[in-house]
């Protein structure tokens, strides 16, 4: 087994005879708050917006971001992997319709979260409870 540390991630690669693994770990915290994250797809659907759809969280327990259109922001409660969160709070700007609703699902997905993980490339997936996901790499 091998581990490199890098602002409280853990890196590990474990080798087995022919199989190696490789993952991250540490302060799950440190894994969400460490950066700015920029939405890729939400749902499985391809993010659409001239302005970047962010996210970020605060050791505090605050998560926020920008929309679309509109800007958020909510509690979060993290225990391990397991990410959940309170209301979520928006600004109430129109804008397109198609726009709006990339906002809406966006709000329902965070509001449903059940957990996230971190994937081989370094993207954060935030999971609801019904599988519906938010891809977001960081800034």
């Amino acid at each position: 087994m091998h581990t490199d540390r890098e602002d409280g991630i853990y890196r590990v690669r474990v080798q087995r005879e022919a199989t190696e693994l490789t993952g991250c770990g540490g302060a799950p915290e440190a894994l969400l708050t460490k950066h700015t994250w920029k939405v890729q797809h939400i749902d499985d659907k391809a993010v659409q917006s001239d302005t970047p759809v962010t996210l970020s969280f605060t050791a505090d327990g605050r998560m926020g971001g920008q929309g679309a259109c509109n800007g958020f922001s909510s509690g979060y409660q993290l225990t391990g992997e397991n990410l959940t969160t309170s209301a979520i709070a928006a600004t109430q700007k129109a804008c397109m319709d198609e726009l709006m609703a990339q906002d809406q699902a966006l709000f329902d997905v965070l509001q449903q979260l059940s957990r996230f993980d971190i994937d081989a490339q370094g993207q954060l997936l935030l999971i609801a409870a019904d599988g519906r996901k938010i891809v977001a790499e960081a800034l």
